[in-house]
């Protein structure tokens, strides 16, 4: 087939397309569920992992918490069971405007071995205050792989109960098996998820 070459003010991106074959290097991402918070001291995202995508992404967008200082962190599904055993292991830096004595004050690494779940990924002691939240994005790279520990990483910005603005980065996998994933669970150490809009897509 002959290569057609468009110059790039001669195409209006606003317009709707529809395309057949295979469309590579748009790096796209293709929304699968919607949950809005409402209390919700867990929130699940179930049985939507598929062989359609091999990356997902997890966007959290002006949550709240009920519990003043609540932290948020994540679970997997196993064979439609959440894992609450003690084989999360996970890497965290966390950068906050809380000190304005040093870098070294503002900048704090955290490692976990022997955790329970990805503590604190989607924020730590968040506010419950009027105006503040937290908002993530977390990526699972191939839960559907049975060669693969499960990974995950997280970039959260948050506001904290003094209130400060904290930024968390945060790598882990789970090490119990090479299973593959069924889910995603979402949750507050204390209290529940008040409000909030949170999003799973897949990543093309």
């Amino acid at each position: 087939m002959a290569l057609t070459k468009v110059q790039a003010d001669g195409v209006n991106l606003a317009d709707d397309f529809a395309f057949t074959g295979t469309v590579s290097g748009a790096g796209q991402m293709v929304l699968l569920q919607t949950i809005t918070a409402s209390a919700d001291t867990e929130i699940d995202f179930t049985s939507l992992f598929t062989s359609t995508y091999k990356n997902y992404e997890l966007h959290g967008t002006n949550v709240h918490v009920s519990s003043d200082g609540a932290h948020i962190g994540m679970r997997f599904f196993v064979g439609g069971s959440i894992k609450s055993d003690s084989h999360y292991r996970y890497t965290r830096i966390r950068l906050y405007s809380g000190s304005t004595s040093s870098v070294s004050d503002m900048v704090v690494g955290a490692v976990e071995q022997t955790d329970t779940d990805f503590a604190m990924v989607g924020g730590e002691s968040v506010g419950n205050a009027t105006g503040e939240n937290t908002n993530f994005k977390i990526t699972i790279f191939d839960p559907l792989g049975t060669d693969n520990y499960k990974m995950m990483k997280a970039e959260t910005s948050y506001i904290d109960l003094s209130p400060d603005s904290g930024q968390i980065h945060a790598s882990g996998h789970y090490k119990n098996g090479t299973a593959a994933l069924t889910g995603v669970r979402i949750f507050p150490n204390t209290g529940n998820i008040a409000s909030g809009e949170l999003k799973l897509y897949g990543v093309i």
